[in-house]
């Protein structure tokens, strides 16, 4: 009889865990596809300040998690989690004083 409850008990927990770790599994799947990549073609950063200005103002939008902005190529490559608007986006860099190309 006190086999009979172990049987149970074991069978119990491995079931128990393979729900766990399926679960585990699935939630890090979508956090991974929320995060993406907009790169923005910019013109009028000429320096690491500039580059500063273009990055705080962008991370300061909700859903941004973060941007890289780079003067000399003119690109900014924000990583946003969820939907974020581009033209948000472009807004905060236009007021920056800066031009957007695309």
């Amino acid at each position: 009889m006190l086999a009979a409850a172990a049987m149970s008990l074991s069978s119990f927990c491995v079931v128990t865990n393979a729900l766990r770790l399926q679960r585990i599994k699935l939630n890090t799947k979508e956090k991974k596809a929320k995060s993406m990549n907009i790169t923005i073609k910019t013109e009028g950063m000429m320096c690491p300040h500039c580059e500063a200005h273009v990055k705080k103002a962008l991370e300061e939008i909700a859903g941004v998690k973060e941007a890289v902005a780079d003067h000399k190529t003119g690109l900014v490559t924000v990583t946003v989690e969820g939907e974020v608007d581009k033209d948000i986006l472009t807004a905060a860099i236009t007021a920056q004083g800066y031009k957007v190309i695309e």
